[in-house]
């Protein structure tokens, strides 16, 4: 017969068995959740349209002057600061044929080919084609780096209008009357900040000079 004295030894070999496994899972589950990544920041954008302005008067002076290659850096310069202006692209257009500039030609003619499509197509439509031509991981990317670069900067500042459109739009007089009604003045202004704090988990991190 078994005694009870060899039958506790057991049982307690078996629990402190349990508590290892149970504890080495426990700590494998945490490993995991430790190993998982932050999410990425998500990118910032800055525009100057006052700056932009600047630079292309002077790459005007330099393409006067004959000059071409430095007035097309600045016109670059230009169209990263602002690039929904479509003047430094079309006088990029002629400095690149004057200097055979082909990465230049190509990158002004791509913008002044679908910059149009703003007022034709509407900003969001317009937004999304430009989120996809800057898109590096297509099958087919389009061509140039820089291009793909300025497509996304153009998303950017394209999405960032229409969040702002939708941020106006959010709470109509009848809204903000039923919220006084309700809840009082107060009620009215942390209802607000409450919807303008969670607008930048949903918009690009944009800021315009």
């Amino acid at each position: 017969m078994w005694s009870m004295a060899k039958v506790e030894p057991t049982r307690r070999r078996r629990f402190s068995l349990s508590l290892l496994v149970a504890a080495s899972l426990l700590s494998a589950c945490s490993a995991d959740k430790k190993a998982e990544p932050a999410p990425p920041p998500k990118p910032a954008y800055q525009f100057d349209v006052s700056q932009s302005k600047v630079l292309f008067v002077d790459a005007a002076a330099l393409h006067k002057a004959g000059d071409n290659p430095a007035a097309i850096a600045k016109l670059r310069r230009a169209s990263e600061l602002f690039p929904l202006d479509p003047d430094p692209y079309r006088l990029m257009i002629i400095a690149a044929t004057k200097s055979e500039d082909a990465d230049a030609l190509r990158y002004a003619r791509f913008f002044d080919a679908r910059l149009p499509t703003i007022e034709t197509l509407g900003p969001w439509v317009a937004s999304l084609q430009f989120k996809s031509a800057g898109d590096d991981n297509r099958a087919q990317p389009v061509k140039g780096a820089d291009i793909r670069a300025n497509a996304r900067r153009i998303a950017a500042y394209l999405s960032a209008m229409i969040c702002d459109e939708d941020r106006k739009r959010a709470l109509s007089d009848t809204e903000r009357l039923s919220y006084i009604r309700r809840y009082g003045v107060e009620g009215l202004v942390n209802r607000m900040r409450l919807w303008f704090e969670e607008i930048p988990d949903n918009c690009p991190n944009v800021t315009v000079k």
